[in-house]
């Protein structure tokens, strides 16, 4: 199966969830995402605003806020462009290009900060396989962020982790050159 094909069936199938299994599968996700060592260690947290059936955190990011971790969520700046900025509520936040909740301020993170501190970033995504592959939506923006967290020396204080539905796992993702993987991917059950 070709990646568009994969997005289709992986979206449409997400998609058709009934609300309380979201709510279900997001709660478990964020149970086991706060109660990972990468996550207690974090002292910065990159996540994301859910859509269309993706797994929810809004749980995992009030924990954070609670326990005085920085929370940072992704603005589209541009073509394949994006950057994680504060997120404080969810009163904060306005709708973006691709009708995505983004933080309504310019308190950016700093990939320069990562020497000072360690960032566990939740990465969102369509379909992914055993190797740590990601396919995500097509238009590259979590692939450029992460080919420059990687160009850094730092980045053994940066760890990924994508949590995903079991029906988001393919055999075998082909890997475009520049895909970038990630770390771990958490299937929620």
């Amino acid at each position: 199966m070709s990646k568009a094909e994969i997005r289709q069936s992986v979206l449409s199938k997400r998609k058709e969830l009934p609300i309380e299994v979201v709510n279900e599968k997001s709660k478990r996700a964020c149970e086991q995402l706060i109660n990972r060592k990468e996550y207690a260690s974090a002292d910065v947290i990159l996540s994301y605003m859910s859509i269309d059936g993706e797994i929810d955190l809004s749980m995992l990011n009030d924990d954070a806020m609670r326990k005085n971790k920085k929370v940072f969520i992704p603005k589209v700046l541009g073509k394949h462009h994006m950057e994680f900025y504060r997120f404080q509520s969810v009163d904060d936040l306005k709708k973006g290009k691709f009708g995505i909740l983004e933080p309504n301020n310019d308190e950016v993170f700093n990939l320069d900060d990562v020497d000072l501190v360690k960032v566990l970033m939740i990465v969102p995504g369509v379909a992914y396989d055993k190797n740590n592959n990601r396919c995500g939506y097509g238009g590259g923006f979590y692939d450029n962020y992460l080919l420059r967290v990687k160009e850094k020396s730092y980045a053994d204080n940066f760890y990924t982790i994508a949590p995903c539905y079991d029906f988001q796992m393919v055999v075998t993702l082909e890997e475009g050159e520049y895909d970038q993987k990630i770390d771990e991917v958490l299937i929620v059950e």
